[in-house]
């Protein structure tokens, strides 16, 4: 609330209900604006062992295309 900001996710109906997009509506310079995002790609992982510094480099392997 403090934050003035809206976040709405969406994911799968179905088990594991992975998120499949999201929005996020806030405002800046007295103007409402909304950020909205889609998965586009997909990568299972064990992401609990990549946590070494050259794990970093996993994160190219995700798209976000910016609108749904």
């Amino acid at each position: 609330p403090e934050t003035k900001r809206e976040l709405r996710i969406v994911f799968e109906k179905a088990f594991p209900y992975a998120i499949v997009g999201w929005e996020e509506t806030y405002t800046s310079r007295d103007k409402e604006l909304t950020t909205r995002a889609r998965r586009t790609e997909e990568v299972r992982s064990d992401y609990w062992n990549k946590n070494a510094p050259g794990d970093t480099t996993l994160r190219n392997q995700l798209g976000v295309e910016g609108f749904m």
